[in-house]
């Protein structure tokens, strides 16, 4: 055998017996901590409690779903954001999270740099309903009854940007 066969044929053994010692971990291989950044009894809750029920049974792991509500989602994400980078902490978001990018000047973490996206949960409707007295039966026609009468007309919103600009 010539010198630079010897020499790869060795590389090539000692990267074989290496191999069965370095190996990945396995995951998971601990409990998996979902942050519901919302209060208890919401529509985010229900679907990321029945999500973890699923991981719980596909995987092997316990799911601990912890609710971190306030300041528009921004207590909870940012719990996510901070939490060691080592896939056992999720963080289920709604529209707010996009939104909270234009609307708090000082988020305390980067969405795009501080998370990463894994998937789709759910897909929700948005309903605008109105008062069967309101002269309005199109979006168009309640923005101009709206606009024409400033300060008549009142509306309600379930999450932070879930409003118009007056």
């Amino acid at each position: 055998m010539r010198p630079v066969q010897s020499i790869l044929f060795l590389l090539v053994a000692l990267l074989l017996l290496l191999a069965g010692v370095v190996h990945a971990q396995a995951w998971p291989s601990r409990p998996i901590r979902i942050i519901v950044p919302f209060a208890a009894g919401g529509t985010m809750e229900s679907v990321v409690r029945l999500l973890g029920q699923e991981f719980s049974r596909s995987l092997g792991q316990p799911v601990v779903v912890e609710n971190k509500p306030g300041a528009g989602t921004v207590i909870g994400v940012d719990a996510a954001a901070k939490a060691s980078p080592d896939g056992y902490t999720l963080v289920g978001v709604a529209n707010s999270f996009t939104v909270n990018a234009t609307l708090v000047p000082k988020l305390p973490y980067d969405s795009l740099r501080d998370l990463q996206p894994v998937g789709l949960m759910a897909r929700t409707a948005n309903v605008l309903a109105a008062h069967p007295g309101v002269p309005a039966t199109t979006l168009a026609e309640l923005v101009d009854l709206a606009r024409r009468n400033p300060g008549k007309y009142t509306y309600g919103a379930t999450e932070q940007g879930g409003y118009a600009p007056s």
